[in-house]
């Protein structure tokens, strides 16, 4: 049932003040949530975001600068927070952090050695993960412990670049490919096994770097600049247009 836009005036002591409207979806109500890196010229670098679905409109969560940004995010549905995840390169470590969507807050949930390539949280909260480029895996951030699922496998590829679950529970991922010309792939994945279920080449010519899945069928998706990208289940990708306030990086989907 479609729903009127829900429309909300900021003003902001650092910034030009401006009129947000934030949208909802044909097939019911969902919130994009970013993170801003400081790469780019950002002019709110570590800030928690609320992206509009149809303009990619930012707006900040909380105090700028407060979010430390993250290469990749997950919406919890059980607990409601956000996940990141972003790699230490002084300790060579990944570290998931848990982010309150209301606030911005966020401290360190679990560390490990090693790269985490991507998160996606299941429908009854279980937290998976792609790690050394290919290993589907489960986290338990409680115990601080990482248990081995599956090897990805049955496409040609390097590594499995972000992950992410429809409201189906189907996991979605995007692969990058080298051979015989550098590309991507958008492939459903069995969880029990690692097997990929279903392909196709990305198309648009935008390399696509994080993803969420939304209830209005589509995924949308960043490349850590500052569009924000929207991709079908066919593999088409399009840009949705520039953000207003930095380079967008983790991208995460959370369901009113």
């Amino acid at each position: 049932m479609n729903r009127m836009p829900v429309v909300a005036i900021l003003l902001f002591t650092s910034l030009v003040s401006t009129l947000s409207v934030v949208h909802a979806s044909e097939s019911g109500d969902f919130e994009i949530y970013s993170t801003i890196s400081t790469e780019g010229s950002a002019h709110a670098p570590d800030t928690l975001v609320i992206v509009d679905s149809r303009s990619s409109h930012q707006q900040p969560v909380g105090e700028v600068g407060r979010t430390l940004h993250q290469s990749a995010l997950a919406a919890n549905p059980i607990s409601k927070e956000v996940l990141g995840l972003r790699f230490d390169e002084d300790s060579q470590e990944s570290v998931i952090t848990r982010i309150d969507p209301a606030t911005g807050n966020w401290s360190v949930a679990a560390t490990r050695p090693g790269v985490i390539e991507s998160l996606a949280v299941s429908s009854v909260g279980t937290i998976y993960g792609i790690y050394d480029r290919k290993l589907l895996v489960t986290l338990d951030l409680d115990e601080g412990r990482l248990d081995y699922v599956a090897t990805v496998r049955g496409a040609n590829f390097v590594r499995v670049e972000s992950i992410s679950f429809s409201h189906e529970d189907v996991l979605y991922g995007v692969l990058y490919f080298d051979s015989p010309s550098p590309g991507q792939l958008l492939v459903t994945i069995d969880i029990a096994d690692g097997s990929i279920l279903t392909q196709t080449r990305l198309t648009g010519g935008f390399a696509v770097g994080d993803i969420a899945c939304a209830p209005d069928g589509f995924i949308y998706a960043t490349n850590l600049s500052w569009i924000l990208l929207r991709v079908s289940t066919q593999g088409e990708v399009v840009s949705i247009g520039s953000g207003n306030l930095g380079p967008f990086s983790g991208i995460a989907v959370f369901d009113d």
